[in-house]
């Protein structure tokens, strides 16, 4: 669990402050995260625009050999205040190939992703051509790429 949340600080502190970007934000996140015989392989897809957004999510959890597919949805509420951005989920979309159990969900990522009227809160920085550095909990960082092309 510390390395997932190693990688997912990383992710996060690829978004500025939230008073630092545009009202619209597009990019796109590839994340791997390894604990024994447990990898998770996700692609994140962030479409945010003034006080609403989506958050796609695709990949595939792989518990010692059993794979389950993540296909979802969450369509959230964005807030904005004193360089933090916070997102509550409002709408979870679970498309017919995912596979993958809730309650495992809610184990391996923020509330957020599987319950609806969760929120997360970040920091979200510019750092070059449309691309973002997103952080949370101040331990979770992610370098989301430009997606708007």
């Amino acid at each position: 669990m510390i390395k997932r949340n190693l990688i997912f600080i990383i992710f996060l502190s690829i978004f500025a402050p939230a008073t630092a970007f545009s009202s619209t934000l597009k990019c796109r996140v590839s994340d791997r995260f390894y604990d024994d015989n447990l990898q998770v392989t996700t692609m994140y897809y962030f479409h945010l625009n003034g006080n609403q957004g989506v958050i796609k999510m695709d990949g595939v959890y792989n518990d010692n050999g059993s794979k389950e597919v993540i296909s979802r949805e969450v369509r959230v509420a964005v807030e904005s205040e004193k360089g933090l951005m916070t997102l509550e989920s409002r709408q979870i979309i679970r498309f017919p190939v995912e596979t993958i159990s809730n309650e495992k969900m809610s184990h391996q990522f923020p509330d957020l992703f599987s319950q609806e009227g969760r929120t997360l809160s970040m920091t979200i920085s510019p750092v070059d051509n449309g691309s973002y550095i997103l952080s949370y909990n101040a331990k979770s960082i992610f370098y989301c790429k430009d997606a708007s092309g």
